[in-house]
This record gives C-alpha cells, structure tokens and sequence, in this order.
C-alpha cells in the first residue's frame, strides 16, 4: 500500500480524492460484525453522504508459484477460470460493481503484462467477500477485491509460517504497478 501511495505522490495531482486506509479488526472475532474496521468508516461514509467512486482491496497480493495443481477456487465458481497454478492475480467484485471491474482489468493489462483474471460473481459465493471490500458492498459504493486468492492457494495463510521470506517479490513489484495504474486512472477521472 505504501509502494502504490508512493507512485500516486510522483504521478501527479488528482481529479478526484484518494484515500488509503489500512482497517483493523477485519479477522474474527470482528468480521462481519458491526466492530469490523471497513464496517465502521464505509457506514461513516454512508452516514455523511459522501461520494465513493470505488474502493480497492488489496487482500493477500504476495505469493505466486507456478507448481501445477496448486491452485483452488470456491464452490461454484465458474469453470471456465482455467488456471491450475497460482501465478496470477485475480481482481473480483459483485455484480453491481462489475463496471468498476472492468475498469480496473482494463487498465491493470494495458499496463504491466502479468497472467490476471477478473471475476464479477454473485456474493453468494463463498470466499467471494472475505475482506474489507465486502463493507463497502453492504453500504451501497462499487468495491473490488485485489488478491492472490489467499487460503485458495497460500498453504501458509494466517500460521506460523507465514512469514516474509514466502512473499515473491518480483512478482509482487509487478503488481503493484499494475494496482497503482489502476487507482491513477480511477482518480484522473
């Protein structure tokens, strides 16, 4: 997040305001309560009528491998994703948000060339809403969730393991060119 503040700061000034916030309380016992940090600032917002063109979750964005079979998907997700390893970062949203989607891929593939997919699903499914993004959601602003897919293919998600020497880095700088086009196109607008 501090990377893509960065690139924001040298990119120029902005039509519109970006915000980055880093929440607490997302894990359990919070999430999904009315104590979960994204819950607190997106009703905020909500109760102060303010205008939030889109909100970029980056959840989990580190761990890539192109180890065959390494990757899994949710129940009922669509089958025709066609990635068997995790070497790609997904970019999911609502239905409602689906503009805001396509937005994002759009600007994310012209930018850097790193394999990538774009999801829109019905929040019924599940892992579809595990983070922050899904406050937004629930207070009627598009959002999109930026991920690696986390426990769908990180074997170290949330253990002792989990530690900074598993994270790949070269991939994760191309990423996060890729994210920081994305919020630059979106706050040009």
């Amino acid at each position: 997040m501090l990377k893509i503040a960065r690139s924001l700061q040298l990119s120029g000034p902005m039509g519109r305001t970006i915000r980055f916030v880093a929440f607490s309380n997302e894990e359990q016992p919070f999430s999904r309560t009315d104590q979960m940090g994204s819950r607190v600032y997106a009703d905020y917002c909500r109760e102060r009528s303010e205008q939030v063109s889109a909100m970029i979750c980056l959840e989990t964005i580190g761990f890539y491998t192109n180890e065959p079979g390494s990757q899994k998907f949710p129940d009922h997700f669509p089958q025709s994703i066609g990635h068997d390893a995790g070497n790609f970062i997904a970019i999911v949203s609502n239905l409602e948000s689906e503009t805001l989607l396509k937005e994002c891929i759009t600007t994310f593939r012209s930018k850097v060339r790193f394999p990538s997919i774009a999801l829109a699903v019905a929040e019924s499914v599940r892992g579809i809403d595990y983070s922050d993004h899904q406050s937004f959601w629930r207070a009627g602003y598009p959002a999109v969730m930026v991920t690696d897919t986390a426990f769908f293919r990180y074997p170290h998600y949330h253990e002792k393991t989990d530690t900074p020497d598993k994270i790949d880095f070269d991939r994760l700088t191309i990423v996060t060119s890729g994210i920081a086009a994305m919020i630059i196109k979106l706050g040009q607008a």
